[in-house]
């Protein structure tokens, strides 16, 4: 069993706090940039829950780096239909 509990609860409590931190810095307007915030937040939350809760910190790296491949992806996915939308909306001006 070991410290199996201990890193559970750390881990819990880091996404609680995280979560607290997210929305008292959101909601006081001490974050300019709310969008890019909220993503660095939520990508320290899926780290912290892959490696501790998927047991990732075990596995080899290239399974480590599935899903930051994923979200590579997702990034190049997402600019390619906001880059379409754009282009194909006319301006008001």
């Amino acid at each position: 069993m070991g410290r199996e509990p201990v890193l559970y609860v750390s881990g819990w409590t880091a996404l609680v706090v995280t979560a607290f931190l997210e929305v008292f810095l959101i909601m006081n307007g001490i974050v300019r940039n709310t969008l890019a915030f909220t993503i660095s937040i939520a990508m320290i939350q899926s780290t912290i829950i892959a490696y501790i809760y998927q047991h990732l910190k075990y596995e080899e790296s290239s399974v480590k780096m599935l899903p930051l491949t994923s979200f590579l992806m997702l990034l190049v996915l997402v600019s390619a239909a906001i880059t379409s939308v754009l282009a194909c909306t006319p301006y008001l001006g």
